[in-house]
Parts: C-alpha cells; sequence; structure tokens
C-alpha cells in the first residue's frame, strides 16, 4: 500500500522562519482536517520533512502530531517508490516525461483557448456583420422592386 507524504513546515504547520527544533507553528488547519480524513479513510501518511534530517528531530515532531490529533505518523525525509503523492509548500509539479512545470503547461492550454476564442470572436463578429450585408442587400433590392 502506498502512502501520501506531507511536508510539516509550510504546509501542516504555519512557518515564516527557522526558530529551532522545538518550535513548529500552529497547524494549517485546512491540511490538518485534510490528512485527519485520510487517515479516517485508512489511508498511510507519513510526515515528510528536512527535519528528519537532522538528530533529535523525532520527539518535538511526534508531540505536535500527538497534540494535534495526529500522533502516531511515521516521519521521514526519504521519497521512496511507494509515495504516491507529495504535498509540500515547495514542490514544483512538473508533467511526466515532458520536463515542463504543470504551471507551464496550463499557462500554455490557457493561452491557446483565449487564442481560439478570440479567433472564434471574430468569426463570429464577421458572419453577424456578413448576415447583416446580405439583409441590407436584400431589403435594398426589395426596395428597389416597389
Amino acid at each position: 500500500m502506498g502512502y501520501i507524504a506531507v511536508d510539516l513546515d509550510g504546509t501542516l504547520a504555519l512557518y515564516d522562519v527557522w526558530k529551532g527544533m522545538e518550535h513548529i507553528g500552529e497547524p494549517v488547519q485546512p491540511m490538518l482536517e485534510r490528512v485527519r480524513k485520510w487517515i479516517g479513510e485508512g489511508k498511510k501518511v507519513k510526515i515528510f520533512t528536512a527535519r528528519a534530517s537532522m538528530p533529535g528531530h523525532e520527539k518535538p515532531i511526534q508531540e505536535w502530531l500527538k497534540k494535534h490529533g495526529i500522533g502516531g505518523l511515521e516521519i521521514t525525509n526519504v521519497k521512496d517508490f511507494e509515495m504516491e503523492e507529495l504535498w509540500d509548500d515547495r514542490a514544483m509539479q512538473v508533467v511526466c516525461n515532458q520536463g515542463i512545470s504543470l504551471d507551464e503547461q496550463y499557462r500554455e492550454l490557457l493561452d491557446e483557448i483565449q487564442e481560439t476564442h478570440l479567433r472564434q470572436q471574430v468569426e463570429l463578429r464577421n458572419d453577424i456583420v456578413n448576415a447583416f450585408r446580405g439583409i441590407k442587400q436584400a431589403v435594398k433590392l426589395e426596395l428597389e422592386r416597389e
């Protein structure tokens, strides 16, 4: 069974500047609720944090997790093949095998949509103008017959 990795500082806990190993900010409530929901659904969640690279990291993190109702989660800083998702404030998602960020792809698609929409608006305007010209010509011919 895979797992969802959740960063601590800046994702699950508020973060502005490093204040030492013992300090962990207040929870980011929407993320804390999401993690609780995942756990409730039986999903495996791990805390994925750079703090895990430092000696003595485990105790303050486990105390914080327990205080906020999600104690006992595994803590790691190692990416492995079981990781299914990574939720992190510093991550930049890339399109698989493309070498471009999802943001770049999104912007490119949005530009294409806007260009297509603009082209369609111009074509519609031209169709309307041509239709009115046709109506105007038909009315003119009708008036000339009278």
